[in-house]
């Protein structure tokens, strides 16, 4: 059952199937075993574990559009292989082509899981970096983390061209 012919001419629905599945369990059983036992979470292991097996699914998809884009440029131009460097594998590109896609989402979420592991918990205390620190919204910003200081960590400030300012 070939899934994208005109594109990819040796995919198929099982290998795509199978490929997120396999994908969605290593990765849930990977961080429900090992990462959630060095972490402090807000969450019980089994719902821990069905999140990362949906995050699992979604890499594995993610994982076969970069192969995919890969195949429909060779397609376009007309050439079997991005190189010579491994011969029957497409080249060297095709060893990273699933990057394309993945690495990209695998950033944002790293950033969204940064942001719920950081504002997530009500009772502890929110790290915050203030980008534009000496300007209005920044020193309005400073204003309400010293006003809470039991709140607010600051770990980081940045401005633009008044740094004297950061040392008010």
């Amino acid at each position: 059952h070939k899934i994208v012919p005109h594109i990819s001419p040796k995919k198929t629905w099982e290998g795509c199937i199978g490929g997120m599945l396999f994908c969605a369990i290593a990765l849930s059983l990977y961080f429900a075993f090992f990462v959630y036992g060095t972490r402090d979470f807000e969450i019980q292991r089994i719902t821990f574990g069905i999140v990362m097996f949906v995050i699992g699914l979604f890499v594995s998809v993610m994982s076969q559009l970069g192969d995919w884009l890969a195949s429909l440029i060779k397609r376009h131009f007309g050439i079997k292989d991005f190189g010579k460097f491994m011969p029957g594998h497409g080249g060297m590109l095709d060893r990273f082509d699933s990057a394309f896609f993945t690495l990209p989402m695998a950033a944002v979420m790293a950033i969204v899981a940064m942001y719920l592991h950081l504002f997530w918990k009500e009772d502890t205390m929110k790290k915050i970096c203030i980008l534009g620190s000496t300007g209005s919204i920044g020193k309005q910003t400073l204003e309400v983390v010293r006003q809470n200081p039991d709140d607010f960590e600051v770990l980081g400030l940045t401005c633009s061209t008044n740094i004297s300012l950061l040392f008010e």
